[in-house]
């Protein structure tokens, strides 16, 4: 039997189309990124402009990181094309929390999640005073392009007796209205 479930999931696998990574002069841009400099942290598949196309986001780390603990982590777009390419649509350094900004916990990158045309980047950090954060993106069809629609998080203490969290809305004002692109997880 796991001999048949390792053969099945074998065979899943290289049935995934390979799609390349392309940059277009044609697209709203192009990719800037110096790839010798970086590698990737994190990507996710999904539909992000509700195309029913599968996209594609890559979460990028500096290789020197760890020596500079607060170097910035671009997050780009790719949208996918129906020949199976990507083509570069847009990019961001300050959605990702650097790699020192998570206090003793360390990194404090969780993931991305790409849903229904949004996308949403998770944190968590700390050390007795624990906190976690997501912002989330979503595609707005006559702007063509994805806007903040949610920034907030939850703090909670962990030596007081009885944990008490009290949850954290960040730039509500910018709901609905910062690009993707203009985006700052430095602004309060």
């Amino acid at each position: 039997k796991q001999v048949f479930i390792f053969v099945v999931a074998l065979l899943m696998v290289a049935c995934i189309p390979n799609r390349k990574v392309i940059s277009n002069s044609s697209t709203k841009g192009k990719s800037n990124l110096n790839l010798n400099e970086y590698t990737v942290l994190d990507t996710a598949i999904g539909d992000l402009n509700m195309d029913r196309i599968d996209d594609k986001i890559i979460v990028y780390k500096s290789l020197q990181e760890i020596n500079q603990g607060e170097s910035k982590r671009p997050l780009e777009i790719y949208l996918g094309q129906s020949d199976g390419t990507f083509l570069f649509a847009e990019s961001n350094e300050n959605v990702v929390l650097c790699y020192a900004c998570g206090g003793v916990f360390g990194d404090p990158f969780e993931d991305v999640i790409i849903e229904n045309g949004s996308f949403t980047v998770s944190h968590y950090g700390g050390s007795n005073s624990r906190w976690s954060r997501d912002i989330t993106f979503r595609f707005v069809k006559d702007k063509n392009t994805w806007v903040l629609v949610v920034d907030s998080g939850v703090f909670y203490e962990t030596v007081e007796e009885g944990i008490t969290s009290e949850t954290q809305i960040n730039n509500i004002d910018d709901w609905g209205k910062v690009k993707f692109k203009d985006f700052d997880n430095a602004k309060e």
